[in-house]
């Protein structure tokens, strides 16, 4: 396994290449990844959320923007822990009012058998993926768990109760064919009493950071 997401990603052979470059890095390589590019769409609603969102932000766990035509940059840097086990981190960069930092761990819970995004302080907060490729050019990613990280274990929360507390997240990366290597986003959150509650998307260019 030389990356969290080798083991849950079938037909890795037939995966673009901007898809292998980024979600399969892995630690032995000599270079990061880098994606660069724009937001062109960043909301969170209602208004009257602002506050929760404000407190998401400062806890590293969502931005609070309500814009368009955000330069972004997130740099992939592949590790491995203490037992051997390979993870990623993810140093997301938002340029827009001022430069804000959403950064998470990538890991592989060999207990639940699901990558999971550890993020927050001390990545207090763990939010486990539902990962498939949609070929020839699409990967989804789902959240269908929450629960509270501490050391090396995680505990996991109900599932009738973290949508309340979190909504559930979709995520989608597109390649922009015959862009190589050029990828669009799209991040949606809904919540069970309150629907759409934020959004980003974006295009990106994928590159090695060597």
């Amino acid at each position: 396994m030389k990356s969290p997401l080798s083991p849950i990603l079938e037909d890795i052979e037939a995966l673009p290449e901007a898809f292998k470059i980024q979600f399969l890095h892995s630690p032995e390589l000599e270079h990061d990844v880098i994606l660069e590019g724009e937001l062109t769409e960043v909301w969170f609603r209602p208004i009257w959320l602002a506050p929760l969102f404000w407190l998401l932000e400062r806890l590293g766990i969502l931005i609070a923007e309500r814009a368009t035509t955000i330069k972004t940059t997130l740099k992939v840097v592949a590790k491995y822990d203490q037992n051997g086990f390979p993870y990623q981190l993810w140093f997301r960069r938002f340029y827009g009012s001022k430069v804000k930092k959403f950064d998470v761990k990538v890991i592989f819970d060999r207990s639940s058998k699901q990558a999971v995004d550890l993020v927050g302080p001390k990545g207090f907060l763990a939010l486990a993926w539902n990962v498939t490729f949609v070929p020839p050019d699409t990967i989804k990613l789902d959240v269908v768990g929450a629960g509270l990280h501490n050391k090396e274990k995680i505990f996991w929360l109900p599932n009738w109760l973290w949508p309340f507390f979190l909504g559930r997240e979709n995520f989608t990366q597109k390649v922009d064919f015959p862009i190589a290597n050029q990828v669009s986003i799209n991040l949606l959150i809904n919540h069970p009493l309150f629907g759409p509650v934020f959004c980003y998307k974006g295009t990106f260019q994928v590159k090695k950071d060597v």
